[in-house]
């Protein structure tokens, strides 16, 4: 392993931990509650390391989800079905649920809520215009839009709900929200890969 290997390894280690101690955090607090000191202080590392790998708390959470949910989106017509794609994103919810649940609630243009929404809307956007070739029409800008706010609304439900139902069923109540012009768009895969629920292991590998 080469220098710059083991630095990478090094640094997403270290954002990685600092997610953890955010999510053990949010357990009992919301996340502006939450200092940035009493982040380091659980983490055991001081703030400039913090501000070396985060710009501020709520970057932390937005980093996340780029690592643990972003895949599922994403890949949803490309290389996975809707109901794969959609247990990809609650795999990776469920790792940090905590952390999740709290940085749905958070305010602000900024805030997961917000930036989730965006990245559905521009990934599923992309995958219909670059990917399969389709004009986005108004209905269909409409339909994506209108998928992504009920997606999020949904997944944030159902992470706060401690007895909540299976990944599998829920993936499934999802799919049969989807507008049926943008469905089967992307119900058969360009390039079918078998699915994989993230784990940490998976997520490292992601991020390295």
């Amino acid at each position: 392993m080469n220098d710059t290997t083991k630095n990478t390894t090094r640094y997403n280690a270290g954002r990685f931990h600092i997610a953890v101690v955010m999510d053990y955090l949010c357990e009992d607090t919301s996340i502006e509650s939450i200092t940035v000191s009493s982040i380091c202080q659980n983490a055991k590392i001081s703030r400039t390391v913090f501000y070396r790998l985060f710009e501020d708390k709520y970057e932390v959470a937005n980093w996340f989800m780029s690592q643990a949910i972003n895949p599922g989106i994403s890949e949803r017509g490309r290389t996975l079905t809707w109901s794969e794609g959609i247990i990809v994103t609650l795999s990776g919810c469920e790792l940090l649920k905590n952390l999740m649940c709290g940085a749905w609630k958070s305010p602000g243009y900024h805030a997961m809520k917000e930036t989730g929404i965006r990245k559905c809307r521009d990934n599923l956007t992309e995958t219909v215009v670059s990917m399969k070739g389709v004009e986005l029409t108004e209905e269909l800008r409409l339909q994506i839009d209108f998928y992504a706010h009920s997606e999020s609304y949904v997944v944030r439900n159902w992470i706060a709900d401690r007895d909540h139902c299976s990944i599998e069923e829920i993936a499934h109540l999802l799919e049969t929200c989807v507008p049926p012009t943008l469905h089967d768009l992307l119900a058969v895969p360009i390039d079918p890969q078998p699915m994989q629920k993230l784990t940490w292991a998976t997520l490292v590998m992601l991020s390295s």
